[in-house]
C-alpha cells in the first residue's frame, strides 16, 4: 500500500501525467463524437 501512495503522488507530481491526462480527455471527446455519429 505505501508503494502505491508513494508511486501516486510521484504520478500527480511529474509534469507528463497533465499530458498522458489531456490525450485521454481527447480520445475520450473523440470517442464520443464517433458514438454520437454512429446514432445518426
Amino acid at each position: 500500500m505505501r508503494v502505491l501512495r508513494t508511486h501516486r503522488i510521484i504520478w500527480r507530481k511529474s509534469p507528463w501525467s497533465l499530458e498522458v491526462e489531456r490525450c485521454f480527455i481527447i480520445l475520450s471527446k473523440l470517442s464520443r463524437n464517433s458514438a454520437l455519429k454512429k446514432r445518426i
